[in-house]
């Protein structure tokens, strides 16, 4: 396992080596844009996943790393269980990444490059369990199982399918940044994305 200390920086995730050669440069990806170098030297990973923001990176990437958070006194938790959870006085300690075969992307869409995400989109292939994460809707970020379309692989027939089950149900919102229509469209084009590069990193073509 990879603990990773609550008080630990976004810059430190960003530059970490060890981290970002286990995720292929996605935690790196998702933390590039959050402001600006001295913003990311003191924001923590504790604070950006405890508040559970519809808006982040961080949640929507470690949600696709399968990982576990600590909580106090609570112990550990599913990251994808703690991100439904109800608010309470129980501290986040750390964050606890899984050292399973594992490879993810991370991609996000924004207006501008350091402004708060449009919509974020993780995916992954975990023990050989497909798994998206879609963030930003503007709700917080929500876990799809893909593993019933890809059991052939990732071709586009599969994702053209999985993406067709996604849009039908998962819930999109409009806000300043973006309307419900125009994140449909996005969540369209980055899930194809990531997992045309989740194949290449796989499987090399």
């Amino acid at each position: 396992e990879i603990h990773i200390g609550a008080m630990v920086t976004l810059r430190e995730l960003e530059t970490n080596e060890q981290l970002n050669h286990f995720t292929q440069g996605a935690i790196k990806e998702s933390v590039r844009h959050i402001i600006g170098v001295q913003f990311r030297n003191l924001a923590t990973i504790g604070g950006s996943i405890y508040g559970r923001f519809g808006f982040s990176d961080v949640l929507t990437l470690f949600m696709a790393l399968d990982c576990e958070v600590e909580l106090y006194p609570t112990g550990r938790v599913s990251i994808k269980e703690f991100a439904n959870m109800k608010f309470t006085k129980d501290i986040l300690t750390k964050v606890i990444i899984k050292k399973v075969p594992t490879n993810v992307v991370y991609l996000s869409q924004r207006n501008i490059s350091t402004d708060f995400p449009v919509l974020t989109c993780a995916v992954s292939n975990i023990n050989q369990h497909y798994t998206c994460i879609i963030g930003a809707r503007p709700l917080h970020a929500v876990a799809i199982n893909g593993d019933s379309y890809f059991e052939t692989g990732i071709t586009e027939e599969n994702i053209q399918n999985f993406t067709k089950c996604v849009l039908s149900e998962l819930k999109l919102g409009s806000n300043s940044r973006a309307s419900r229509e125009y994140r449909q469209k996005i969540a369209k084009v980055l899930i194809k994305r990531a997992f045309l590069q989740l194949k290449e990193d796989v499987y090399g073509n």
